[in-house]
Formats: C-alpha cells, sequence, structure tokens
C-alpha cells in the first residue's frame, strides 16, 4: 500500500514536471537575465518574511516568535507553493531539519498490511490539475482521531522536515507537527 502510494506521488510530480509546466525553458526571463527556479523561489521568500514581519507588527496571528518557520508555504501564490514542494521532494537532503509551515487538503490513509496510519498535507498546482503532499508526524498533544480534522478539510501543517526509509524506499516527512485547522470566515 506504502509503495503505492508512493507511486501515487511520483507520478503526480512527474506529471507536474511535464505537464503542468510551460513548454520550453525550464527557466523564466526577467529583464534581459535568466533566472533559476532557486532564484525565484529565494525572491519569493524574501518577499514572505517582508510580509511575516508585516503582520507581527500589525498584531496578526503568527507562531510564537520562540518558533522559527524556515520555508513558509502558506505567504507563497499557489504557484511558487507546488514549486516549492517539487523542489523539496527533488532536493530534499537540503530541507532536512528545517521547519516548514505549509497549507492544503488533509488526507489520512492506513497500510492494510502494517496497519500503521499515515497523515498527509496535499497542495495542488494553481489549475488544479497536478497534487503533491507531504506526510506529517504530529506531536504526542494530538490524539486519533479526536483531534484530527475530517478528510479533505483545509489544514495548515508546521513541522520539522525529515526523510525516513521503510524497505527499499525514502519517504519526505514532517515531524513533531502541529496542525491548524484553517478558518474560513
Amino acid at each position: 500500500m506504502k509503495k503505492a502510494i508512493a507511486a501515487a506521488i511520483c507520478a503526480c510530480l512527474l506529471l507536474a514536471m511535464a505537464g503542468c509546466g510551460e513548454s520550453g525553458s525550464a527557466q523564466g526571463r526577467t529583464g534581459g537575465k535568466t533566472s533559476g527556479v532557486n532564484d525565484v523561489l529565494e525572491q519569493q521568500m524574501a518577499g514572505a518574511d517582508v510580509e511575516a514581519e508585516a503582520a507581527e507588527k500589525s498584531g496578526g496571528k503568527l507562531m510564537e516568535s520562540t518558533e522559527q518557520i524556515d520555508v513558509d508555504l502558506t505567504k507563497m501564490s499557489s504557484t511558487m507553493v507546488f514549486a516549492e514542494v517539487s523542489n523539496i521532494m527533488v532536493n530534499y537532503e537540503s530541507y532536512i531539519g528545517k521547519t516548514i509551515k505549509m497549507g492544503g487538503l488533509y488526507t489520512t490513509m492506513q497500510d492494510e498490511n502494517s496497519g500503521k496510519r499515515y497523515f498527509a498535507c496535499i497542495i495542488q498546482d494553481a489549475t488544479a490539475c497536478c497534487a503533491n503532499g507531504i506526510e506529517f508526524v504530529l506531536t504526542e498533544d494530538y490524539s486519533f482521531p479526536d483531534d484530527y480534522p475530517e478528510k479533505g478539510d483545509e489544514i495548515s501543517v508546521v513541522g520539522v522536515f525529515d526523510i525516513y526509509k521503510e524497505g527499499e524506499s525514502t519517504y519526505c516527512t514532517l515531524r513533531d507537527a502541529k496542525l491548524v485547522k484553517n478558518d474560513k470566515s
């Protein structure tokens, strides 16, 4: 079951890279200069930091100052979020140990063979044709199913990025995660 889930996520990632992007070069052009994905992501992250500081000064709802968020996907456009998650999946080693905040659709699945339950936050691209997700493991403060949202609910989750192996496969996860059910009001 876990291998099937991993294969589905990989298929979505391949579709995202092949079917959802612009045709032609993988690099964008700005003012005659070519910028790579990492340059664009750094620019987006710099903008997110400015927005977070402004929200903090205005009394906006942010995490406690003692908790640092290294990558805040909730402050990015839907296109940038999908690009960043794709980058995380490909370059996962450079994200290990970073605190990541993301928003998306909550899902859970249970491996029929082992009985182990997995939780994930699924992010769709801007056109909703492709999806990526990152598994998360909540802190012990949460009890399943009482403290968990309904499948398909919009959520935000914050956790420390890590990888682990099951059998021959490597998986990404957010450890020691905290879950916030999004308020649409």
